[in-house]
């Protein structure tokens, strides 16, 4: 189906236009929409894309201005009027030493997020690994009213002890 392409707009310093695809761009599956967000600047970026309740999260560190990411099968293909709305922040990580890594995460990133919603670090590479983190302000979907919840993620095996931290509070985990 046709393409609608939103004007530009401006979140925390930098410029974005949403591509947005009802029925699906030519390699969605049937029955289902595609949402790009573009970036007019480069560098890292941590984003939210939702539409009428349906959110996806992500990191990409947009290498040109121009550039997009995105999903091709993002939702089901609206069948009435849409709302897109993005949230944006600073996924940057800075690692001090070979095995410490650390994310600042200011608080207007996540002052208006509920329970359940992430914010995910670019990744990063500690002791040889890649790595990302994800941080849940207000606690994933069994954290404990009033917790936060953070994970360190890595797709390469092996044992690994490491000790996370929220503001000084901190869990060691062998």
């Amino acid at each position: 189906g046709g393409e609608l392409e939103s004007r530009m707009f401006h979140l925390h310093g930098r410029t974005f236009w949403l591509l947005f695809y009802p029925m699906g761009d030519e390699e969605a599956v049937d029955g289902r929409c595609s949402v790009y967000i573009f970036s007019g600047d480069e560098g890292p970026l941590g984003f939210e894309v939702s539409l009428n309740g349906s959110s996806k999260t992500s990191t990409a560190h947009f290498l040109v201005k121009g550039e997009n990411w995105g999903w091709r099968d993002f939702a089901e293909s609206p069948g009435n009027d849409v709302i897109l709305s993005v949230r944006t922040w600073e996924p940057a990580v800075e690692v001090t030493s070979k095995n410490t890594a650390v994310w600042r995460v200011a608080k207007s990133w996540y002052s208006d997020m509920g329970k359940n919603r992430m914010l995910e670090s670019q990744e990063f590479k500690l002791n040889d690994r890649m790595m990302c983190l994800r941080f849940y302000p207000c606690g994933d979907a069994e954290a404990a009213p009033g917790q936060s919840s953070l994970y360190l993620c890595t797709e390469e095996e092996g044992a690994l002890g490491l000790e996370l931290g929220i503001d000084g509070q901190s869990k060691t985990l062998i």
